[in-house]
């Protein structure tokens, strides 16, 4: 293993570490950026060994006997132990952009736009990074070859509703530079109310906000729109944008609820 250190532009410090095993070289950049909790790995996988799988492990000094796990519009709670049958069944699950363990006081969460195999027991977080497999007989290895990979550790005060949602959203769609209003499009006065698309209307007529409530509770919140959309009326419509009836900038969601807004 080889180990040197740099620093660039909006990065505190990367860590660059080469391993090989067998006939197969990783090469990591682990770094700790600028204003952030997030340690985020950069790896480069050239794979040549086969019926072979590629995990990071993180042990964890954070007890709980539940993960929170990412879905689609929302996070389920997995167990972490194998104390029954069904927990101990689970031995890799499928999550969407992070996964979090907290204790109440502090907590810590992997981030993954691409990834979403995890395995979560006896207190260690293991992210699948590739596996390459032959079966069924006769298929030619699935992942042999360069692969590139980004995932990132965060670490946090609290539970997972404290900030996790918005770095995993974050780190999965990185902020791209460019000429752009001095404000948000549209914001929202809750951490835990996520803004998932904003999107003209299929119908021609108006710009669509798609919002949910993260944090599994009953939540309120203010819908603020940019100035260009000021003065604009507001609806509450279902999924195909069928609208529903008028509504104001104050909002109100059960758990996990999905809201679909029409400002025309």
């Amino acid at each position: 293993m080889l180990t040197e250190l740099d620093c660039e532009e909006g990065v505190i410090a990367t860590m660059h570490q080469t391993y090989s095993c067998g006939e197969s070289v990783i090469k990591c950049d682990i770094s700790l950026i600028k204003d952030s909790r997030r340690i985020e790995f950069d790896i480069d996988l050239d794979l040549r060994d086969e019926k072979c799988c590629v995990r990071w492990d993180f042990p964890l000094c954070v007890r709980s006997d539940e993960a929170v796990c990412g879905i689609p519009f929302g996070s389920v709670r997995r167990p972490t132990h194998s104390r029954d049958s069904i927990a101990g069944a689970m031995k890799e699950v499928c999550c969407r952009h992070f996964v979090d363990i907290s204790d109440g006081e502090n907590g810590f969460a992997l981030m993954s736009g691409e990834k979403f195999g995890y395995d979560i027991k006896n207190c260690i977080l293991s992210i699948n990074l590739v596996r390459n497999s032959t079966c069924p007989r006769d298929v030619p290895p699935t992942d042999t070859g360069s692969h590139r990979i980004r995932f990132a550790a965060y670490v946090h005060s609290g539970d997972s509703g404290n900030g996790v949602v918005r770095e995993a959203e974050l780190f999965a769609n990185p902020l791209i530079a460019g000429m752009a209003y001095t404000q948000s499009i549209a914001a929202v006065s809750d951490g835990n109310i996520v803004i998932e698309a904003i999107k003209p209307a299929e119908t021609g007529n108006g710009a669509v906000l798609r919002l949910y409530e993260s944090g599994g509770s009953a939540r309120r919140c203010t819908l603020k729109l940019h100035p260009s959309l000021a003065g604009r009326r507001l609806y509450v419509a279902d999924m195909f944008e069928n609208i529903i009836g008028e509504t104001g900038n104050e909002l109100e969601f059960g758990a996990f609820e999905v809201k679909t807004i029409i400002a025309r």
